[in-house]
């Protein structure tokens, strides 16, 4: 006894679904990358005149742009592998 299997094509992707996609990731890189450089540089900012060291503007700036970059990279690997789109709970 032969089966048939019938596949369903999905339809294709409309534009409104990728533009919503790109937002949420966008979104997604904003708080995973450039929160987190806001909080460390302030708090670099914050605290090293107690310790007796001043940093200038052109060193928070680069700091801070280092660890957006750094994180940013993170996310965008994580976010387009695979293993990325599955979520734990669907299998």
């Amino acid at each position: 006894m032969e089966t048939m299997a019938i596949e369903i094509a999905k339809p294709p992707e409309s534009r409104a679904a990728r533009r919503e996609a790109l937002a949420h990731a966008l979104v997604g890189l904003f708080i995973v990358s450039v929160l987190p450089a806001l909080f460390w540089t302030g708090l670099l900012a914050t605290l090293a005149p107690v310790f007796g060291y001043a940093p200038d503007l052109g060193h928070l700036m680069l700091l801070g742009g280092t660890i957006a970059l750094f994180l940013g990279l993170v996310f965008t690997g994580i976010a387009l592998s695979p293993e990325g789109e599955k979520s734990p709970t669907s299998r």
